[in-house]
């Protein structure tokens, strides 16, 4: 299984984190993760640990002795794609397999749409699809038609967006 990068800051990068002491470290935190969970993963592979920070500011975050290196935030909001895989079922589709879990939060219901895009490493968008979704919590297949046959690397993005708002953005890299 692939799984979807999500919006995410290392803790060990030059850019958005700076280190104070070996296990402490300063981040900027977007103002654009104001309404995501967020959280901490370290470099071992652990499932994250959700972390309350204030986003449009510098925040202090501390870790275990030694999870520097590797460490890093996720954004990510309730509603989300928690599996992206795809396969060339023929020479002119791509069979894409995801699944969505996770509620809609907010007052106002709104129109969940699954927006998909498949370029090639030169930058040419080779398909696409919105799918309009009912059900938050569902696994889904379906087949999405190309512009020509898969050969070489391409990257597949799977955007999911309540309305106006994008709840999630999940992207994997397809080598034929």
């Amino acid at each position: 299984m692939q799984h979807p990068i999500r919006e995410q800051i290392r803790l060990d990068g030059r850019w958005q984190a700076r280190q104070i002491d070996e296990n402490t470290v300063s981040v900027f935190v977007p103002g654009s993760w104001t309404d995501k969970r967020v959280l901490l993963r370290t470099g071992d592979g652990d499932a994250g640990v959700s972390v309350h920070l204030q986003p449009g500011q510098w925040n202090e975050v501390a870790l275990p002795p030694g999870a520097l290196a590797g460490a890093r935030l996720a954004a990510g909001d309730d509603l989300r794609i928690t599996r992206l895989q795809a396969t060339a079922p023929g020479s002119r589709s791509l069979g894409i397999d995801v699944s969505l879990a996770g509620e809609v939060t907010g007052d106002a219901p709104c129109l969940l749409t699954l927006t998909f895009t498949l370029t090639a490493a030169d930058g040419r968008r080779v398909g696409g699809m919105d799918l309009a979704v009912s059900n938050t919590n569902c696994n889904l297949s379906l087949e999405m038609p190309l512009t020509e046959p898969l050969t070489g690397p391409h990257r597949l993005k799977a955007a999911l967006s309540c309305g106006e708002r994008v709840a999630d953005n999940a992207r994997i890299d397809i080598n034929q």
